[in-house]
């Protein structure tokens, strides 16, 4: 997670799981197959490759809750990081200089907000650690 994924109260937007532009897949790391080290490692990875944005934490949630917004996860494992998957919103962002439709906007948006209802934000109290020192991390039930 990142600061830009949360409003003035320190609740995560739904912006946060809404896919880069001309994308449709937000990257994600199965816990079932990895652990909190290994997700905080990745997601400190990703940042340091993709610039521009900071560490901050992980958010937990089970796939159900993917699907229940009709949304689809997918295992998509990678050569160093097996526990890979990603989020299909069935909606592409369109490139900046081209407006998506504020109905599809909108649409993406309220099917995200009623997923946030089921993610846990769990924030990482020693980001320069190399190993996860938080809290369980586990879904919401």
């Amino acid at each position: 997670m990142h600061p830009f994924h949360f409003d003035s109260k320190g609740r995560l937007k739904p912006q946060a799981f809404e896919s880069p532009r001309t994308k449709d897949e937000i990257s994600v790391i199965r816990l079932d197959f990895s652990d909190p080290t290994f997700c905080k490692r990745w997601g400190k990875h990703r940042v340091a490759v993709q610039g521009a944005k900071e560490y901050k934490g992980l958010a937990a949630f089970h796939a159900a809750s993917v699907r229940a917004i009709f949304s689809r996860i997918i295992a998509t494992p990678k050569d160093d990081c097996p526990a890979h998957a990603d989020i299909r919103h069935g909606y592409m962002r369109p490139q900046e200089d081209e407006p998506g439709t504020a109905r599809e906007i909108e649409a993406l948006r309220t099917r995200l907000k009623k997923f946030l209802r089921n993610v846990k934000y769990y924030p990482d109290p020693d980001v320069t650690a190399e190993e996860w020192t938080g809290d369980a991390v586990t879904a919401p039930a």
